[in-house]
């Protein structure tokens, strides 16, 4: 995929549209140690065009509620059992007996369900809706037991047996990350943006799928919601990278250059 490929009509609005018609996500994530990683994906998705977002949050990241008003807020103990449009989960995120709990809950769910981070476990590669994984080389060599030099000498192999064996959307990070469909086949980011070298980058782009994912009327479309958030992901941080010197860019300049490619 180039930047010709990024579909400019995500952009647009409906002047008669309304903020149900952009999707109503939820986002779970948080911990006391990452009490960031959930806001920085939270505002992303807003930035992306989201309608409404309700963000499930560890109680000790509950002080950071007022940095984004513009989100309703949960804590992880409370989580409604709602029929969003989609959720996202593991930003921030512990692995440990309560996001299992979570996991029962939203794998339920019929509609889509984006995993990173803290979720991306083995025990959670099945749910009822379509389902994405966006691990890092580290985060796939948990899930494949295999080890980082053995997943970036054939990437490309791996992870379409990956995600063909489990029927998942797979999105591979790194220098040229690859976006992997349940049938094995997919597409390679092309677009470098040495500013994604940070952390909270990853937060960021699970944002950007929540809001995209959450447009329903786009979900059937070709190329795929998970494509198109790559690429956009992509060219807000080149975008930021014109503003300041790559090195300089933090997760948060990329989320604010995100309306402004």
């Amino acid at each position: 995929m180039t930047e010709s490929d990024f579909d400019r009509d995500l952009l647009e609005r409906d002047p008669y549209g309304h903020k149900n018609r952009y999707g109503h996500g939820c986002l779970i994530g948080g911990s006391r140690h990452l009490m960031g990683a959930p806001f920085l994906a939270a505002r992303a998705a807003l930035r992306t065009g989201i309608g409404l977002l309700d963000l499930a949050i560890s109680p000790e990241a509950l002080v950071m509620a007022s940095s984004l008003p513009e989100a309703m807020y949960y804590t992880i103990d409370e989580l409604p059992d709602k029929a969003y449009a989609a959720t996202a989960i593991g930003p921030g995120l512990v692995d440990d007996e309560r996001s299992d709990r979570l996991w029962r809950t939203v794998s339920r769910q019929s509609k889509p369900l984006i995993v990173d981070a803290g979720a991306l476990t083995t025990s959670h590669l099945e749910a009822a809706g379509p389902l994405t994984l966006t691990p890092h080389p580290g985060e796939f060599a948990r899930l494949t037991g295999l080890s980082v030099a053995e997943i970036e000498a054939d990437r490309f192999r791996i992870a379409s047996d990956f995600a063909r064996q489990h029927r998942i959307h797979l999105i591979l990070k790194g220098t040229h990350t690859l976006i992997v469909k349940p049938d094995g086949t997919g597409a390679v980011n092309t677009i470098q943006a040495e500013a994604l070298s940070k952390g909270g980058s990853g937060d960021v782009l699970t944002g950007m799928l929540l809001a995209l994912w959450a447009r329903t009327d786009r979900i059937d479309t070709d190329p795929s919601p998970n494509e198109q958030a790559v690429l956009w992901h992509a060219l807000a941080a080149q975008a930021a990278s014109r503003q300041m010197h790559p090195a300089s860019v933090l997760a948060t300049d990329v989320i604010e250059a995100i309306g402004r490619i």
